[in-house]
């Protein structure tokens, strides 16, 4: 292979000059390609960094790999570094977005099987705890759901059945489900919780409301009604149901609305401040089921359960 001098239709690949370049606009070059054609002779000394010129006052830039300048020149090398990000918006200035499938789901995947592999793991390495062998005559008092169901336990205590673990749990992820395609964000950014200061405040105050009401109500249910024991029949259907299911959505709603107006909070705090708060709710009530229910589903302190 022979040197070839940069032209038009093969410009220098350092800065992108040629010798029929007009002078005098810094951008001409009249470099060259050496006869390995590893090595580009460019004549731009601003790009040069730590090249010293050889003996034509050129500076001899390698094509393959990490270059002396700093730089790779590689097209391929190039390619598969990012060099910046941009935002990318469309006619109307919106900031385009890329789609759920397959950008976020595969990496989703990914983390679920890692998981699930790591899990595996340490359930093969390590011996669970275990009790004595079951008996089928005589049940553990209390006989508790694994912890992640206690929750779902505690509401049973409470509320009718049906709508314990059936209504209330569908109404829940229906609520999930829609709430992509409700609207709630306009313009707000997605996926990005308590940006603002406002944000901040209403999450906080629906974690305080939440946690001290559920735990409230908890204590007032056991103490002037009984609490304890699962509630059926067709009054529990509405006293232990249809009211309580009611009375929920209600404060949600209003919730909602008067952190929109009292506040100041968009649709989108708004939203996320409703979602802690039932959060909050269902963390106290795993709780009072771990740690505060002892034999019959009593109340009990944590030391005698």
């Amino acid at each position: 292979m022979t040197a070839a001098a940069f032209t038009a239709a093969n410009p220098c690949p350092i800065c992108g000059g040629h010798k029929r370049l007009p002078r005098g606009h810094g951008k001409r070059c009249h470099g060259f390609l050496d006869s390995t054609g590893r090595y580009a002779r460019c004549s731009r000394e601003e790009l040069a960094g730590g090249i010293e010129p050889g003996p034509d006052g050129r500076y001899p830039h390698k094509l393959t790999g990490k270059c002396r300048c700093g730089q790779t020149h590689s097209e391929a090398e190039q390619r598969s570094r990012i060099v910046a990000t941009y935002d990318y918006c469309d006619e109307h200035g919106k900031l385009e977005q890329v789609l759920f499938l397959p950008y976020l789901l595969w990496r989703e995947a990914a983390v679920a099987l890692v998981l699930v592999a790591g899990v595996t793991v340490f359930a093969a390495v390590v011996r669970a705890p275990l009790g004595p062998a079951a008996n089928p005559g005589l049940s553990l008092n209390p006989a508790k759901a694994p912890w992640y169901f206690l929750g779902f336990q505690e509401l049973l205590v409470h509320l009718h059945p049906l709508f314990a673990v059936v209504i209330l749990p569908a109404l829940g992820a229906l609520a999930l489900v829609a709430l992509p395609y409700l609207g709630l964000g306009g313009d707000e950014q997605r996926g990005a919780w308590f940006l603002s200061p406002t944000g901040r405040r209403t999450a906080r105050l629906a974690a305080t409301a939440g946690t001290v009401s559920t735990a409230v109500l908890v204590l007032l249910d056991d103490l002037l009604l009984g609490g304890a024991g699962t509630p059926t029949g067709d009054a529990a259907l509405l006293t232990r149901g249809l009211l309580p299911a009611a009375g929920l959505v209600a404060v949600c709603v209003v919730g909602f609305r008067l952190l929109r107006s009292r506040l100041g909070a968009t649709r989108l705090e708004a939203a996320q401040a409703v979602f802690v708060f039932l959060a909050a709710s269902f963390a106290v009530l795993t709780a009072t089921g771990i740690w505060f229910r002892g034999a019959g589903m009593k109340l009990v302190w944590p030391w005698n359960a």
